[in-house]
């Protein structure tokens, strides 16, 4: 009987472990703006719609699919912070056009809003170089 008891104790031991180790990880990512994985996404700061198919577009890269979705939002403003450009879809693209007519050569700037996997959320703000050959 003294075998049997050891080993459920071991096995009782090894799941409090486990359970601790699981509460552990989830409130650092709750928290600690280390696991949050900013910078795991990756936002271009220039393109070119010129349709020569080299950064023709302008889009957000999130290679391992941190972005949830049902929380995000993309504004893109001119030099006057005219909103050119609005999305609230993760796999939006910006041709460089607002309502069809190409935009001019110069700066943009960005707001994009967005909550991870984990539910933490994230903004950031940016500036986008848009150039077209001559």
């Amino acid at each position: 009987m003294d075998f049997n008891f050891n080993v459920k104790m071991k096995r009782i031991k090894s799941l409090i472990l486990i359970t601790a180790l699981f509460a552990i990880i989830y409130s650092c990512a709750k928290k600690d703006p280390l696991v949050s994985n900013d910078d795991l996404i990756t936002i271009p700061n220039s393109f070119s719609p010129d349709g020569d198919g080299i950064d023709d577009i302008w889009y957000i890269k999130d290679s391992m699919n941190l972005i949830d979705g049902s929380h995000f939002l993309v504004r893109i403003f001119n030099d006057t912070s005219f909103k050119v450009f609005e999305s609230t879809k993760k796999t939006f693209f910006w041709d460089g056009s607002y309502n069809g007519l190409p935009c001019k050569i110069g700066y943009y700037s960005y707001y994009i809003s967005y909550q991870t996997w984990n539910s933490l959320e994230h903004s950031r703000t940016g500036s986008i170089w848009l150039y077209r050959k001559p």
